[in-house]
């Protein structure tokens, strides 16, 4: 039995990479008689450095529920939340700050 599963895995891994192979010859032309304007490149760069920036926005802001999914503790993670106090000289330093332009 077992030589029959290894039989059919292997037939099957090479029926798949036989497929893809035939797909990719048949995807890729020999020629593409195009012209790739230079400026093409910059919308590939934008476009990837968008998804990473996305990536880093999404992980920033649920940074706390996936550092709590990961740890042991459930209760050492704790919400950070400011007091009264932080948010008055917060207010205060942006008067400030306003103030002098």
């Amino acid at each position: 039995m077992k030589n029959l599963m290894k039989q059919i895995t292997k037939n099957r891994r090479i029926f798949w990479v036989t497929y893809f192979t035939f797909f990719l010859i048949l995807a890729m032309p020999t020629h593409a008689w195009a012209y790739v304007d230079p400026a093409t490149l910059t919308y590939v760069v934008q476009i990837i450095a968008g998804v990473f920036i996305a990536g880093g926005v999404a992980v920033g802001v649920y940074w706390r529920k996936i550092k709590k999914l990961f740890s042991k503790d459930k209760t050492s993670v704790k919400k950070h939340e400011s007091t009264e106090q932080e948010r008055n000289a917060a207010a205060a330093a942006a008067e400030e700050f306003n103030e002098d332009k």
